[in-house]
C-alpha cells in the first residue's frame, strides 16, 4: 500500500513555507515509522489556521502535530503570570524579554484539535469525539521532560492517562530511538469505535 502524502514529496520544494530542519526530521520519522494507512498532510489550511502536520487514518483517528525547532539552551523560555492570574509564555534572548504566547505550541494544538472536531468533522460524537483527535507537540532539538515542565499549565490533560494518549510531548530522544509509541501513542491502534471513513472524508473535503 502506498502512503498518501500531501503535498507529494517531490513538490515540497514548492511549499509556500519551506519545512524547517525539525519539520523535515519529523516528516521522515512519520513516513518511516507509521503504517501506510496513515495519511500525512503538511501545512494544511484549517479555517485560517495552519498546523505543521495532520495525520489521518480512516479507521483509527486523526492527529495534529505542532513542531518547534526551539533550542531551550540558546534562549530562555519561561512562564509569566498576568494580574488576572493567566499564565503566558515568554522568552528572553539576553537583550530583551518578549511574549511568545502566539507561538505557544500547546495553545496552538488545542485550537487545531477543537477546529477539527467541531468545524471539519461535525459528525464526531459531541461527548467522546475528541478521543479520536490527538494533539501532539514535538521539539526535535530539546528534552521532552523540559518541554513538558515548560508547557504543563497550557495542556489539556484531564488525567495522566488522557495526557499520554491524546496530548503527547516528545523531543530529540524519542525521535532518535524511533519510538513512535511515545511520539504518537494512538498510532498503534487498528480500529476505533469513534472514527469512520465517512468522518475521514469530511476532513479531506
Amino acid at each position: 500500500m502506498t502512503r498518501i502524502i500531501e503535498p507529494p514529496l517531490e513538490d515540497h520544494r514548492l511549499l509556500r513555507q519551506p519545512l524547517t530542519k525539525g519539520e523535515s526530521i519529523v516528516l521522515d520519522f512519520f513516513n518511516k515509522r507509521l503504517s501506510p494507512e496513515w495519511e500525512i498532510y503538511l501545512q494544511p489550511h484549517l479555517n485560517g489556521l495552519r498546523p505543521d502536520f495532520v495525520l489521518l487514518n480512516p479507521n483509527v483517528g486523526i492527529a495534529v502535530f505542532e513542531v518547534k525547532d526551539w533550542n531551550l539552551d540558546a534562549m530562555e523560555y519561561y512562564r509569566q503570570r498576568e494580574s488576572s492570574g493567566r499564565e503566558l509564555l515568554f522568552a528572553n534572548d539576553g537583550k530583551r524579554r518578549f511574549s511568545v504566547q502566539n507561538k505557544n505550541p500547546a495553545t496552538q494544538v488545542n485550537r487545531y484539535r477543537k477546529e477539527i472536531s467541531e468545524l471539519y468533522c461535525p459528525r464526531l460524537d459531541s461527548r467522546f469525539g475528541l478521543a479520536a483527535v490527538t494533539a501532539g507537540i514535538i521539539f526535535p532539538f530539546a528534552d521532552s521532560k523540559r518541554v513538558h515542565a515548560l508547557l504543563e499549565p497550557f495542556l489539556q490533560l484531564g488525567d495522566e492517562g488522557v495526557y499520554k494518549a491524546y496530548q503527547p510531548i516528545s523531543g530529540f530522544a524519542e525521535l532518535e530511538r524511533g519510538d513512535v509509541d511515545a511520539v504518537f501513542p494512538e498510532s498503534s491502534r487498528k480500529t476505533s469505535k469513534i472514527m469512520t471513513p465517512a468522518l475521514a472524508e469530511d476532513l479531506r473535503g
